[in-house]
């Protein structure tokens, strides 16, 4: 019986990749057009833009699916909640390949609003709890200037964006850095990049920012940023931190690891073999590593907390 049990609890975990979203070439209704820029999908017309800092978050997919034309071997589509954003990888038949990204029209004026002339913008403190501010982008956009990479790698910053009304997707606009107290906005198409990472990687040791000069701005942005402060020290003084938690971090992460590095240090002291001796031998160097990163991890905490 336990036998039965065991089997049908595994053949189910087996199905469990099968029944994702997607859906068969045989029931898409997506049609592309023979320039490859238009797709005609539940009626909507979807034009090919450009999505290289547009983000959202993906529905359901068709995989192979073929048209009578010439160069298309076959497509896969990926798309997104509300099937607002459709994104497909075309495979040619010469064996080359094209990645696109397809937007319903309806949204696509609303794209390049938000894209290039967006009213606010908005900024995501992020740790243990995410805390908005939407801020005009006059406030943005002014106070040209410059900053050193390395200043704004090791500060604190956070993500800049614009949403669409529903929330279908959004676009990147750049990182809020915070240096020396004061708020600078870096934008990624004034840079030509489109991640952080990016910004990390440029060519020039400086970057083009805008200082946030505005006082009500800024005292908004302080505001918001004290909460993101909290939240991020307040793991520090957790549960985890105190009582019975504390109790289970020693017993995890020191008692057992100092029982290990004693016994096995022990043991290959005694070892006569040389296999057991090296085996014994690497688990009381780990032990004797994790204790000494813990040792350092708990004196960091009691310094910053």
């Amino acid at each position: 019986m336990k036998k039965r049990i065991l089997s049908l609890i595994f053949a189910i975990l087996l199905l469990i990749p099968c029944l994702t979203l997607n859906v068969s070439a045989d029931t898409c209704d997506i049609s592309l057009w023979d320039d490859l820029k238009t797709l005609r999908h539940n009626g909507a017309l979807y034009t090919r833009f450009d999505a290289s800092l547009t983000e959202w978050e993906y529905d359901c997919s068709y995989n192979g699916v073929t048209y009578d034309i010439d160069e298309v071997k076959y497509v896969d589509y990926n798309l997104s909640v509300n099937d607002v954003i459709i994104e497909a990888d075309i495979y040619l038949k010469d064996g080359t390949s094209i990645h696109a990204s397809f937007i319903n029209e309806n949204y696509l004026e609303e794209h390049n609003t938000i894209s290039n002339n967006p009213a606010f913008y908005e900024i995501e403190f992020e740790y243990a709890n995410t805390h908005t501010v939407a801020v005009s982008s006059q406030h943005f956009n002014g106070n040209k200037t410059t900053v050193d990479v390395d200043e704004i790698r090791y500060s604190e910053y956070f993500s800049v964006n614009t949403h669409c009304a529903d929330d279908s997707f959004y676009v990147k606009k750049g990182i809020l850095a915070l240096i020396d107290d004061e708020y600078y906005y870096v934008s990624y198409t004034e840079n030509n990049c489109n991640t952080t990472i990016d910004l990390w990687h440029v060519k020039e040791q400086v970057l083009t920012a805008h200082k946030i000069t505005d006082t009500e701005t800024i005292n908004r942005l302080n505001t918001v940023y004290d909460e993101y402060d909290f939240d991020s020290s307040s793991i520090f003084e957790s549960d985890l931190t105190n009582g019975f938690g504390i109790v289970l971090l020693c017993i995890a992460f020191g008692l057992i690891p100092l029982a290990a590095l004693i016994i096995f240090l022990m043991l290959s002291i005694r070892a006569k073999a040389p296999a057991y001796k090296k085996m014994f031998r690497a688990i009381w160097i780990t032990s004797a590593a994790e204790l000494f990163v813990f040792a350092v991890t708990v004196i960091l905490i009691v310094m910053f907390s």
